[in-house]
């Protein structure tokens, strides 16, 4: 058994042991934390909505071809789709009561 003083002793290095642990998991949580900012900033940088968004004045270039085309009247075309349907195959039952044939 140990004695009072190895029982103190050991209880102050087992705190400042916690100590140092907790500063470490301090540290590692602002780390983490960082990190994640950065990722969702990344992310959003490569995914997000474009800072370059089209003017009203770059709308109608996309409308060009339509505009310069000529106007066709529109006539919807319609198609009879006709086939015959192939019957089904008659399935041959063997009765019980024949040999079975082996090779």
């Amino acid at each position: 058994m140990g004695t009072t003083s190895d029982i103190t002793s050991a209880l102050k290095e087992a705190r400042a042991e916690n100590a140092v642990l907790k500063a470490e998991v301090a540290t590692l949580k602002t780390l983490v934390a960082q990190l994640q900012e950065q990722a969702r900033l990344s992310a959003r940088r490569q995914y997000g909505t474009s800072s370059e968004k089209a003017g009203p004045d770059q709308l109608p270039l996309f409308n060009e071809a339509e505009a310069q085309a000529p106007a066709k009247a529109c006539v919807p075309v319609s198609e009879e789709i006709t086939y015959t349907r192939k019957k089904a195959a008659k399935t041959v039952s063997v009765k019980p009561d024949t040999p079975c044939l082996r090779w």
